[in-house]
């Protein structure tokens, strides 16, 4: 996650990554373990400071890594819990091929980022902090979109890291929910990576996304971790 989906700024603390990048998700502005800390007061500490210097509430991602003393004291501390979140992967099998009305591009576009802010009701601040994490990510990607009659309708991000394949960005436009969008993308983008030598395919849910959980189990996804987030 921290390759395919990076910050614009980060910075290495005793064994945890601190990250910024705007004003869009929560996991380019929030510190991650990469180790469970022997003194996470002190972590704790530096990252309110951190994240006080560019204006922002300090959030941490608690992995499994992190530990549950992390956990217990920012409870203590009074940080919420928010967005249980679900990891899960799947083996990269056969190839199925790309559906006829996806399309894939290889480099960032302006009008795919659009399309899916608007699909996803981002905010004009939030569409903007978007398409600088797009602009970051240094490894292959892949932009899908789904049509019907030449209108986008569901859009979707693949990102390949040397033998995985990350998914982000999965959205169908409200109106065009259950018309089979979201899973055509999925397995597009699946053997868009299965082309390049991927050998996992990788992606994160909200816990209580029911319909995105019953569609990523039915392709092969199976839980791997949880994680969620506590915010100051």
């Amino acid at each position: 996650m921290l390759n395919s989906w990076p910050s614009t700024r980060t910075v290495h603390c005793d064994g945890w990554v601190f990250r910024q990048s705007g004003s869009y998700t929560k996991r380019a502005n929030s510190a991650h373990a990469l180790a469970p800390s022997r003194d996470f007061p002190t972590i704790l500490a530096k990252a309110r400071e951190f994240y006080a210097a560019l204006h922002q509430p300090a959030v941490f991602r608690l992995t499994p890594l992190a530990g549950a003393c992390a956990d217990a004291i920012l409870a203590r501390q009074g940080f919420a819990c928010i967005d249980p979140t679900i990891v899960m992967a799947a083996p990269l099998g056969r190839d199925g091929g790309v559906d006829p009305g996806v399309t894939i591009r290889g480099a960032y576009s302006g009008s795919w980022a659009a399309a899916h802010a608007a699909a996803r009701g981002l905010t004009a601040i939030e569409t903007e902090g978007h398409k600088t994490i797009l602009r970051t990510i240094a490894l292959p990607t892949a932009y899908a979109s789904w049509s019907m009659d030449d209108e986008p309708l569901a859009f979707g991000l693949g990102v390949f890291d040397f033998g995985h394949l990350g998914l982000f960005d999965i959205v169908t436009t409200p109106s065009a929910r259950r018309r089979g969008g979201a899973r055509k993308i999925v397995s597009s983008l699946l053997d868009w990576g299965k082309s390049l030598g991927a050998h996992t395919a990788w992606l994160s849910v909200i816990a209580d996304n029911t319909p995105a959980l019953a569609l990523y189990r039915d392709v092969g996804f199976r839980e791997q971790y949880r994680y969620h987030y506590r915010a100051g």
